[in-house]
């Protein structure tokens, strides 16, 4: 508890108690906008896990707008995450140190992840995905925002090719299983299925991360740069659109194989799987499946898709942060208007103060989702009582209790805690590429 030891009653300790709340829900030293963003990803990842995507018809419902966009935001905002929470160790201690505490947060997620899969039903849980993708990430600390830009390209068109060839070639089926800890007596099948036939495959996905580690080198502060990803993120949202829609509907054939696969493999219509997904990646009966842009494909088309659709959430969410901080304030207080850390971003609580404890809010819908299923609440009442929920602990732990989430205040003391354990090594900062 943070808050004065003087009563309330009088003005100056309202505003103690004011000013404390609005440095736990809008903190100086956190961007707001990309926790509003995070929030955004995760309730868009609830609502995919309880409201349907299609109606019984085959028609798409409102909901199918957030299917593989979300998790996808989710997945770039974890990138720029990585390179703010290790910034500070790898200029002082060194990429040793920094590598030491991003694999062991990493390896928690994977343990927590494998855990959430024995007793859901319900949901693909991204976490163990999340975070080999953390451990792989290690890898790439000291690399500059160029390089990882340039990589994360290369990544998204190449990746896709490579995972259709070795599937193909080595007849991999497709895991629709959700990982857990009765898994691991398979290892072999296990780890296919997270970095080649699963839900969220790290071969491809890994290149969400690279871009976002690539953006967690801006100062999303400027507005150039907020309005440069808006713009950029839409034109690369219309172009995979459009690109696939193009090839796909070049050759009637080709449609028809599509169709035909479709039927064979899930047993749905082609136009009802474009809504859906393919669960993580596409059969390989034929190689017109590359083309598409459905969510949850794996393509080069979807993830390029899905980038441009969190570059232009983020940049709008840091736009709004970045103008309720700067409200109100003086030339003279903030001459460069980037300092936006002004009490005016509180008004973005909702979102924010979920999303500035992802793992706490989702571990808890995927086991309160095991409960609610058993209700015939329907879905829309279903979702509301989450994000009621969601909201309403997050907001109280933070104010009361940490303004860490409990279980990102178990990861921090256990990654800072093995990353001490490092010898530290000045002089070694990131190349500036």
């Amino acid at each position: 508890m943070v808050f004065p030891a003087e009563g309330f009653g009088t003005s100056r300790s309202s505003r103690s108690f004011g000013s404390a709340i609005v440095n736990r829900l809008a903190p100086a030293n956190r961007n707001i906008g990309i926790d509003t963003a995070r929030g955004i990803a995760i309730f868009g990842m609830i609502a995919t896990h309880i409201i349907p995507l299609v109606t019984i018809a085959g028609e798409a419902t409102s909901v199918s707008i957030l299917a593989g966009r979300a998790s996808a935001l989710f997945a770039v905002i974890a990138g720029i995450s990585i390179v703010l929470s290790t910034r500070r160790t790898l200029e002082s201690g060194g990429w040793g140190r920094a590598a030491a505490g991003l694999i062991t947060r990493g390896l928690c997620i994977v343990v927590l992840g494998l855990i959430l899969g024995l007793f859901t039903t319900h949901v693909a849980v991204i976490l163990v995905n999340y975070g080999i993708m953390f451990v792989i990430a290690s890898l790439f600390l000291r690399a500059g925002p160029r390089t990882l830009g340039v990589l994360a390209f290369v990544w998204v068109i190449v990746t896709p090719l490579i995972s259709f060839a070795v599937r193909n070639h080595f007849q991999l089926p497709q895991a629709f299983e959700i990982p857990n800890l009765f898994m691991l007596a398979e290892p072999g099948y296990l780890l296919t299925a997270i970095g080649l036939t699963g839900y969220y495959p790290v071969l491809q996905w890994l290149g969400y991360i690279l871009i976002g580690m690539s953006l967690g080198h801006l100062n999303w502060y400027r507005s150039v740069t907020c309005w440069s990803a808006v713009a950029v993120g839409t034109g690369l949202a219309l172009l995979a659109k459009a690109f696939s829609w193009l090839l796909m509907t070049a050759s009637p054939a080709a449609y028809f194989d599509l169709m035909g696969s479709a039927l064979d493999n899930y047993d749905k219509t082609f136009d009802e799987l474009v809504i859906t997904g393919t669960h993580g990646v596409t059969p390989t009966d034929t190689w017109c499946w590359l083309t598409v842009s459905a969510p949850h494909t794996g393509t080069t088309f979807d993830l390029v898709g899905t980038i441009g659709v969190a570059l232009v959430v983020i940049g709008v969410c840091c736009l709004v942060s970045n103008a309720l901080g700067s409200f109100g304030t003086t030339f003279e207080q903030n001459p460069t208007h980037q300092l936006c850390e002004g009490p005016g971003r509180l008004w973005l609580f909702v979102l924010s103060a979920p999303g500035s404890m992802p793992l706490t809010i989702y571990s808890g819908h995927v086991v309160f989702l095991e409960v609610t299923q058993q209700f015939p609440l329907g879905p829309w009442p279903e979702y509301v009582l989450h994000i009621y929920v969601a909201v309403f602990a997050a907001v109280l732990w933070k104010v009361f209790v940490l303004p860490r989430g409990p279980l990102e205040q178990v990861l921090s003391l256990a990654s800072s805690g093995v990353a001490k354990l490092v010898p530290a090594r000045a002089g070694s900062m990131r190349a500036g590429s």
